[in-house]
């Protein structure tokens, strides 16, 4: 007799236990999983499907899943709880000391001791009520399994929704697999694709009715193979197009393309505009561009030569090392300094206010040039942030006028000196404006991406390499931390990096001074009529 059958016995339905084997219900696990509207259905009887849910509810049928136990669970003497408590009442000092009753510690051995604090153990663990009886898990399943076996087609049809449910966990989605597809995902682009319990690989496969084969977890290989199964190609085609926005391949690419034309962006525009030119001698006179059109296109090009510049890096403790670095560069070009301080929009602020305490440059003082969050619009309208930052960067074209003039050949000339904390947006503005002259640059913290970089350093010096200056006309400084290592490392693969060696940078500052020549009133970079203000 199996518990189910002896629960009707108990309860005195055994005339209905038939029908409930008849519909594939074989066990009380099984029975558990039901509601009471589908116990109703099976009975057909209302006081039996009450003794049934009052006997589930109540803990009385002693079975997993139950928080209370039965009588018989207890010992002669009452609980265990119970027993120790009288003996402490008997002048027990501890759970071993105390006298009395048939488990008495001191006149047993050890391994009578061992096998009685198993056993009560055992009598008084009990597992957490089940809440949700719609939710199967392992345990659950392998019961139905060994309870139940397999059923028959028809056995199948009749077996209630919760047990249906529970014996194929799988979507019908899953049987689609007459067409298959398969991609090449990255470690980190697979981490990004199961987060968050797999919500959006599953909703993916939902919408476009798919499914994905096994994955291999021991792929030593550069990438792990991930295979779509549906009822037709065009349906996998779907989900892998899906799966790729999902984890920025195609974002990846476009970043890449971009990266490969800024590095090679003179050789490709001299090509375009040479076949722009070609074709148009091959038209109708009367079909061909105009020279001024030509030349249109030509200026919207950029033709110069990124030469005259020095890359550096140096390697710092924490942050509190890249200030002093800073001050210290600072304090070198005292009286002409022309820098952009490029870091986050986090560390922005936070920097300006370190160069205002210094005050290490007492005449140029820190311009802060960053964009307005959504926080900051909620706040304050876009109009006054965007008037703000029009404002900064007329602060910064117009700079400060040095009190110390600058000598060169015999002649005196008065610097403008500049000092710009920005962050990316600035780099992203400037790369088709005139802006104004900058001689050195340092990285505060690494750019978010690599073409990123490419930009910032294209703000370097840009009016005096324009002029055709053979000598060095800029420097970049690179700061980094050993966490900041590795996107360093991808940087290097851009442009040359020498690396500043420490205990020497003094010397190092000096010699830039001296190296380079700082844009004056007298002598202007740029034409500052063009600068555009900011938008």
């Amino acid at each position: 007799m199996n518990p189910l059958e002896s629960l009707f016995n108990r309860l005195e339905i055994t005339e209905h236990y038939p029908h409930f084997v008849s519909k594939g219900v074989n066990s009380i696990a099984q029975l558990r999983l039901l509601g009471s509207s589908e116990i109703m259905n099976i009975a057909k009887n209302k006081k039996v499907t009450d003794k049934l849910a009052n006997a589930l509810s109540k803990g009385t049928v002693n079975v997993p899943g139950s928080l209370k136990t039965s009588e018989s669970t207890k010992t002669k003497q009452g609980t265990y709880a119970d027993h120790i408590a009288q003996g402490f009442k008997n002048g027990a000092s501890t759970p071993k000391q105390y006298a009395g009753g048939e488990d008495n510690w001191e006149t047993k051995g050890k391994g009578e001791k061992n096998n009685a604090k198993n056993r009560r153990k055992k009598q008084h663990t009990v597992e957490p009520v089940r809440k949700d009886p719609s939710i199967v898990d392992e345990a659950m399943m392998e019961t139905l399994i060994d309870s139940s076996g397999t059923p028959s087609l028809q056995e199948e049809e009749n077996l209630p929704a919760a047990l249906k449910k529970a014996r194929n966990p799988k979507p019908d989605r899953c049987k689609n697999r007459e067409f298959s597809l398969e991609m090449h995902l990255s470690q980190g682009q697979m981490r990004v694709l199961f987060g968050q319990n797999c919500a959006k690989l599953k909703k993916i496969h939902d919408a476009n009715q798919t499914s994905n084969g096994r994955i291999e977890k021991d792929t030593n290989g550069p990438s792990i193979p991930f295979t779509i199964y549906g009822s037709s190609l065009e349906d996998c085609i779907a989900t892998k197009e899906a799966i790729k926005k999902h984890v920025g391949i195609g974002k990846y690419k476009d970043e890449e393309a971009r990266l490969h034309y800024k590095i090679n962006e003179i050789e490709i525009n001299i090509r375009a505009m040479l076949y722009i030119m070609h074709k148009n001698l091959h038209k109708e006179p009367s079909e061909q561009m105009r020279d001024s059109t030509l030349r249109g296109i030509a200026s919207y090009l950029n033709f110069d030569k990124h030469q005259g510049t020095e890359h550096f890096t140096y390697l710092c403790k924490n942050d509190k090392m890249k200030k002093w670095i800073i001050d210290m560069l600072i304090k070198q070009f005292a009286d002409r300094i022309q820098m952009i301080i490029y870091c986050t929009s986090n560390q922005a602020p936070i920097l300006k206010e370190h160069l205002m305490k210094r005050n290490t440059s007492k005449e140029a003082q820190p311009v802060l040039l960053i964009p307005a969050t959504k926080e900051d619009i909620q706040q304050e309208s876009a109009e006054v942030w965007k008037q703000r930052r029009h404002d900064a960067l007329k602060g910064f074209k117009n700079g400060a006028v040095s009190s110390v003039p600058y000598e060169s050949n015999g002649i005196k000339e008065t610097v403008v000196q500049r000092l710009l904390v920005a962050t990316d947006d600035y780099a992203r503005y400037a790369r088709a404006r005139e802006i104004p002259h900058v001689n050195l640059i340092i990285h505060y913290s690494p750019p978010r991406q690599r073409e990123w970089s490419l930009f910032r350093s294209a703000t370097l010096a840009r009016g005096a390499r324009s002029m055709g200056f053979e000598e060095t006309v800029g420097y970049e400084l690179s700061l980094y931390t050993e966490q900041e290592g590795a996107m360093q490392e991808e940087l290097k693969k851009l442009a040359t990096f020498k690396k500043l060696p420490h205990e020497e940078e003094c010397e190092y500052f000096q010699r830039w001074d001296q190296t380079l020549k700082p844009e004056t009133n007298e002598n202007p970079y740029v034409n500052y009529k063009n600068v555009e203000p900011i938008e």
